[in-house]
């Protein structure tokens, strides 16, 4: 395989893997997607999203923690079906 067809299969992995991230999130109602995001992406702290959502830090926790296990579960076992797949070719 030469270096061009691996820069594809890469890009090509890369965004399978973000859109699957997409389609799991969608999965959640959009105010679990939100909290999750200032988490995750924003970079805030539990008690900062509680205050900016008016709701309790315990729900905070409690969703970044669904969230992040629905996503670690569900591309674990994307990521060993397509890791395999790749080694095999």
């Amino acid at each position: 395989m030469c270096f061009r067809d691996e820069i594809e299969d890469y890009n090509r992995f890369i965004e399978d893997f973000n859109n699957l991230v997409l389609q799991e999130l969608s999965r959640f109602p959009v105010e679990k997607r939100t909290t999750f995001d200032f988490y995750f992406n924003e970079g805030l702290s539990l008690e900062e999203i509680s205050r900016i959502r008016n709701i309790p830090e315990r729900e905070v926790r409690r969703t970044v923690n669904e969230i992040n296990s629905h996503l670690t579960s569900a591309l674990k076992d994307w990521f060993e079906a397509n890791y395999r797949k790749t080694g095999e070719a």
